[in-house]
């Protein structure tokens, strides 16, 4: 049973691209997805310090040396899987940048985007949390590179709101780490209680999202 949902894939819209190399990469990202759902959900249940190399291989019935072959160590595997939401939210943002419509409406998409990858990844996020004091320091900044990174990309989009007059705020970056916090966080209040609970709670929280930056009540004119 543990290594039927270690091995469930993630949505298509939520795997990166194909890395490149041909069938040979394309295998091994696809055994270290395998490891890092397992990990995850390990890490998650007995902390970092609470499980081994040798729990994790057993979880999806493989040796040891088969972990090894994709992670230096435990250490790597935590900076992978705190890093997993990081890399998701700065390929959400670049699409939005890429978007060719007003700020206001690639701003909802990307609320909703980020909604959505907080709700479906939340066991990654889960863990960054709870194990952020156990990743050492390398790795550590590597996260708070990319998180830079992200909230700079979010307030450009923000600052392109502000001077169309789409948005009213003060202060764009206070902005953003408010909206994206926000969200971020709400996988703790989330429950799947439902066929459309996904969808409703991913608007609701767009929408407030979006009324964060307006004046007025967003509206999504496309419902």
């Amino acid at each position: 049973m543990m290594e039927k949902a270690a091995t469930r894939l993630r949505k298509p819209q939520d795997r990166p691209l194909p890395p490149p190399g041909g069938l040979k990469a394309e295998l091994s990202a696809l055994k270290k997805e395998r490891i890092l759902a397992a990990a995850t959900r390990l890490f998650r249940h007995h902390g970092y310090s609470g499980c081994s190399m040798d729990e994790i291989a057993a979880a999806i019935g493989v040796s040891k040396p088969y972990i090894y072959y994709q992670f230096r160590d435990k250490q790597a595997i935590l900076a992978e899987i705190s890093s997993h939401g990081a890399k998701l939210t700065l390929s959400a943002i670049d699409e939005a940048l890429k978007r060719d419509e007003p700020a206001a409406a690639a701003m909802h998409w990307f609320c909703r985007r980020l909604t959505g990858i907080v709700i479906d990844h939340s066991e990654y996020l889960a863990v960054y949390l709870r194990e952020t004091s156990n990743l050492n320091e390398a790795n550590y900044k590597k996260i708070m590179r990319l998180r830079a990174l992200s909230d700079a990309r979010v307030g450009q989009l923000v600052e392109r709101g502000v001077k169309s007059s789409e948005f009213a705020v003060e202060d764009p970056m206070i902005a953003v780490k408010a909206v994206t916090a926000m969200i971020s966080y709400s996988f703790q209040f989330y429950r799947a209680d439902g066929p459309s609970a996904r969808e409703r709670f991913i608007a609701i929280m767009s929408d407030i999202a979006m009324r964060t930056l307006q004046m007025q009540p967003w509206r999504d004119e496309s419902r």
